[in-house]
């Protein structure tokens, strides 16, 4: 059991402290800048769980509508994505189980036209990964003052980041 130490005239928990809701003192140590709404960062993150795990579905989609001779390195990138969102998911999901949350294992089928042409598929996935930029940047905003989930969230925005870049070069002429 962790006891409470004195630190600058305030008392300070250690933040494994038992006894804590999760167990893991988020929920009762106040961030440096004040406190965080953990509800709220759970919600938006169970919310990028489930763009996640459609984004997965979206990419193993996209691998099998890539015709023509660029088809195999295409492919594989849209597999190698998809691979990724599902990491990204279970990361999600883990965190929000250690947050003290419940993660909501949902995820909205693709809906790609049958007949898209790869630089319309191309675009989609900008357009997922844009959304993905947002949602992870929207959290990183409600965490800055909890330093491993700020590392961890930068860390995402990275990601996504350079998965938007990389597909727009795939789709620059």
């Amino acid at each position: 059991m962790a006891v409470p130490v004195e630190v600058d005239g305030s008392e300070w928990r250690e933040p494994f402290a038992a006894g804590s809701e999760t167990g893991l003192g988020f929920d009762r140590i106040p961030a440096r800048g004040g406190t965080v709404d953990k509800e709220k960062v759970i919600a938006t993150m169970n919310e990028a769980l489930r763009m996640e795990l459609a984004s997965a579905l979206k990419y193993l989609d996209f691998s099998f509508r890539v015709f023509g001779p660029t088809r195999k390195p295409v492919v594989e990138h849209f597999l190698e994505e998809s691979k990724e969102s599902f990491d990204h998911a279970t990361m999600l999901g883990d965190k929000i189980v250690a947050l003290g949350g419940t993660p909501v294992v949902v995820a909205e089928a693709p809906k790609v036209p049958a007949k898209a042409a790869l630089e319309d598929i191309l675009k989609m996935a900008i357009k997922n990964e844009t959304a993905a930029i947002d949602i992870y940047t929207r959290i990183l905003d409600m965490v800055q003052d909890e330093t491993h989930l700020r590392v961890l969230f930068e860390n995402q925005v990275l990601a996504e980041r350079e998965h938007f870049e990389e597909l727009s070069k795939m789709i620059r002429r």
